[in-house]
């Protein structure tokens, strides 16, 4: 009989996201939220310009749009915080000395 491992679904999570050393898929999901906050800031200016059959109905959509842009926004930068500090990401770039 095998232990049972409590912390199984955390590493299956893990491994579906399939974290690697080269940082690949962690680029991956970047782009992705990237596209995501461009599209809807893009769904608000053509609400903005297109509207709807009432100015509260557009400026309810328009609303909505940059409300998902700003969740968006926040989640990527959540989990940018979260993945260096589990140490999936390391920082690379210039350096901070001349």
């Amino acid at each position: 009989m095998s232990a049972v491992k409590f912390d199984l679904p955390f590493t299956m999570f893990v491994q579906c996201l399939s974290f690697k050393s080269d940082n690949s898929s962690m680029k991956i999901w970047i782009i992705i939220a990237l596209i995501g906050i461009i599209g809807s800031l893009l769904a608000a200016g053509l609400f903005m310009v297109r509207g709807g059959p009432s100015e509260q109905e557009k400026a309810k959509r328009m609303a909505n749009a940059l409300t998902w842009r700003i969740g968006i926004s926040v989640l990527l930068f959540l989990t940018i915080i979260f993945s260096y500090a589990m140490g999936w990401i390391q920082p690379t770039g210039i350096p901070l000395t001349a």
